[in-house]
């Protein structure tokens, strides 16, 4: 959002770039009043440096032990670090439907499921809290994982 498009701005604001914005003190009338330039350009001037070197800083995937963390997902047939950062932010379908090994498993995000996914290449966490009021965390130690909600 601080340094992506016009277009992403906008879908953005779809998916909880509102809260966001209003929670680094937008003011509630400019976010309502669909001027993606002006609101984008106020953001970015609201947002400290230290907030913005951290989003920019902010690793796609990080693997361990045989697990693959990583927000939506891998492209089915890429090597991990071979994997664009879209596709570890966005993919749904063509991740979610493969049967095929990774290489590892992909704990990841962003497709909601009312209860924990378990399959053998991948396990989705997002109960999606922001609507079910349910998160979610995996523990993985010394070979067990287990399931945190709240």
């Amino acid at each position: 959002m601080l340094a992506g498009s016009l277009d992403a701005a906008r879908f953005w604001m779809r998916i909880g770039g509102r809260e966001t914005m209003r929670s680094y003190g937008v003011p509630q009338a400019l976010i309502d009043s669909g001027d993606t330039l002006s609101l984008c350009e106020d953001f970015a001037k609201r947002v400290p440096d230290e907030h913005a070197v951290f989003f920019h800083r902010m690793i796609n995937s990080l693997v361990v032990g045989g697990y693959c963390f990583v927000h939506a997902g891998l492209k089915p047939g890429v090597p991990i670090d071979r994997q664009k950062p879209e596709d570890m932010r966005w993919i749904r379908e063509r991740f979610l439907d493969f049967e095929g090994s990774h290489g590892t498993v992909v704990v990841h995000g962003h497709s909601i499921s009312p209860v924990v996914e378990e399959r053998h290449n991948r396990i989705g966490i997002d109960t999606g809290a922001y609507a079910s009021g349910i998160l979610t965390a995996i523990g993985i130690e010394m070979g067990y994982r287990w399931f945190l909600t709240t």
